[in-house]
């Protein structure tokens, strides 16, 4: 709302308006391009005289920033209560939101367009799979919609009407009744600001007001997100009898070799499956015995086809990208003479297989699937006596950081080896050393 004495300014604005759409002032010789300075005069006026009345600075908040394709821009900001934020490109556009957002007019003119956030969802997640990211991101949003925003009454509400109380509520509830951690709730909560900033780029709101949602007041299960990486890895005494046991499968008539050469490489070099598939032989200096870890293989997805709240996706296995994980740094790793040796016996085998691929484990030759390696290194433990349940890919990832945590105690140095950001996530892995002898 606004003050009561800006109520005639608002009516003035109004007449001019329906002025405009008649053509009234077209007999008195205005142009249209005239009545829209009138009209914007006025709403400065109002805007001044309604945001800026207490504020000792009378001008707004500004960044400078930079498009994708690096075309800078300025971006004009209005804080509200609430932890709200009102942005523009331009200085016209945000006093014409901040009039908008006084006096309750809609943000655009929709006809009986459906708003709702279940008539949305399909669109945003056509939108957020245009941006090329990977069929797992998607397959998240996706689970993460159908188990905890499905069918809610929230989602059948008008986003226009939602206000931040009804997503805090909404959240607090969610979060008691689930049990959630504050990662699973982040994770969720993700995908409603995202959807948010679609509706914001389609004009449909002008505040996400789920960014604003404040974390710390959910009545989280777990007070922090450092929980442990539900990957058991192997301990040090057993790495022989991991060669062994690998040796002795290999041997076997008609079996693909090379997920047990990634057993045997990657229980010392703890990457990601990603960049294991990644690698190439080009990566590899056998003269200084490293590994140059410089990209990650991804599924993207495609959609194919939108109808009803059904997306239809054409998913795109194996393509290679530069970027690594979370805006990571790419790294060498220096690599033990056994490493060494063991990737000379992979070229060699490959070689006898008449296979001729840049790749140190190529995908096209006997197409990599992260399941049957994950079944190879659950076999692995039962052979050694484990509960495999929380065996898997990730295992020979924790088992390096662990081996290497054990043999240095410099915490930093497992930090650039596994090539983490921040040491918080490094200690999720030598959070494992309780099992470690």
């Amino acid at each position: 709302m606004y003050r009561s004495d800006l109520q005639p300014l608002v009516e003035e604005i109004n007449k001019l308006r329906a002025g405009q759409e008649t053509g009234t002032y077209d007999i008195l010789g205005l142009s249209s391009a005239a009545i829209d300075d009138m009209i914007n005069k006025k709403i400065k006026r109002f805007v001044n005289m309604q945001y800026f009345a207490d504020r000792e600075i009378k001008h707004f908040n500004f960044q400078h920033r930079k498009q994708k394709n690096g075309t800078p821009y300025t971006l004009y900001v209005a804080y509200l209560p609430d932890r709200l934020q009102l942005t523009s490109t331009t200085e016209e556009g945000l006093y014409e939101k901040l009039y908008n957002y006084y006096t309750g007019a809609p943000v655009s003119a929709r006809g009986q367009k459906q708003y709702t956030i279940e008539a949305l969802y399909p669109k945003y997640l056509k939108w957020k799979s245009e941006e090329n990211v990977t069929g797992k991101t998607i397959q998240i949003r996706e689970q993460n919609w159908r188990t905890y925003y499905k069918d809610t009454d929230i989602v059948k509400e008008d986003i226009r009407k939602l206000k931040l109380k009804d997503w805090t509520a909404f959240y607090k509830k969610l979060v008691k009744e689930r049990h959630m951690s504050q990662k699973c709730f982040i994770n969720v909560k993700s995908l409603m600001r995202q959807l948010y900033e679609y509706a914001i780029e389609e004009e449909i709101v002008e505040v996400n007001v789920v960014a604003n949602v404040i974390n710390r007041r959910m009545p989280f299960t777990e007070t922090g997100i450092r929980n442990a990486i539900k990957a058991e890895p192997f301990q040090p005494s057993e790495m022989d009898a991991i060669e062994k046991w690998c040796r002795s499968e290999m041997e076997k008539p008609r079996v693909k070799k090379q997920y047990y050469y990634i057993i045997l490489f990657n229980v010392r070099m703890g990457l990601r499956f990603g960049e294991l598939a990644a690698i190439r032989w080009s990566d590899i200096n056998f003269d200084e015995r490293s590994v140059y870890v410089c990209g990650q293989m991804l599924d993207t997805v495609e959609v194919v086809e939108l109808e009803g709240d059904r997306m239809d996706f054409k998913v795109h296995h194996n393509q290679r990208y530069s970027h690594m994980k979370s805006g990571e740094s790419t790294r060498r790793l220096r690599m033990p003479e056994e490493t060494c040796e063991l990737l000379r016996e992979v070229r060699q085998h490959q070689e006898e297989l008449g296979i001729q691929s840049e790749y140190v484990f190529p995908v096209e030759a006997e197409y990599l699937r992260k399941k049957t390696l994950n079944d190879k290194i659950k076999a692995l433990a039962e052979h050694l006596g484990k509960d495999p349940t929380n065996y898997h890919a990730h295992s020979l990832r924790a088992t390096a950081a662990c081996n290497k945590y054990h043999e240095t105690n410099d915490l930093l140095l497992v930090k650039a080896f596994l090539g983490h950001r921040q040491v918080a996530m490094t200690e999720q892995y030598t959070g494992n050393l309780n099992v470690i002898g």
